[in-house]
């Protein structure tokens, strides 16, 4: 019971963190598209 509760935090936390960084990758990816777009105008 242990170990399942343990393995159920473990998990918990790497999907955060995953979805963390692919927010944080798109966050920057839509502030390039915008500079690129205000560059090219």
């Amino acid at each position: 019971m242990y170990y399942f509760r343990y393995s159920y935090r473990a998990t918990l936390r790497f999907t955060t963190t995953m979805a963390t960084i692919s927010m944080r990758m798109y966050y920057w990816l839509v502030l390039l598209s915008v500079g690129a777009i205000d560059v090219t105008k």
